[in-house]
């Protein structure tokens, strides 16, 4: 089994500041942005033309919704903890 993507959130206020952090943080590794969804609130980000890290806008406390999903073989399953 192995991670195939996750997310964090950010508020609206912080958002571009995050992306450009992780874009930033994660370019030796190759990642750049790959998707924007809601006029830039869900950014995808990720090397290889796989978007495998999400950051997303939100009303709420930053950071108390995160996104974990698991690449495994059998019935498919979703969890937003």
């Amino acid at each position: 089994m192995a991670i195939d993507h996750c997310g964090i959130s950010s508020s609206a206020a912080s958002l571009e500041g995050v992306v450009q952090w992780y874009l930033a943080a994660l370019k030796p590794l190759g990642y750049k942005k790959l998707a924007e969804f809601l006029d830039g609130a869900v950014v995808g980000i990720g090397a290889d033309n796989k978007a495998d890290f999400w950051i997303t806008s939100t009303k709420e406390e930053p950071n108390v919704k995160n996104h974990f999903a698991f690449t495994a073989s059998g019935k498919w399953h979703h969890t937003t903890l």
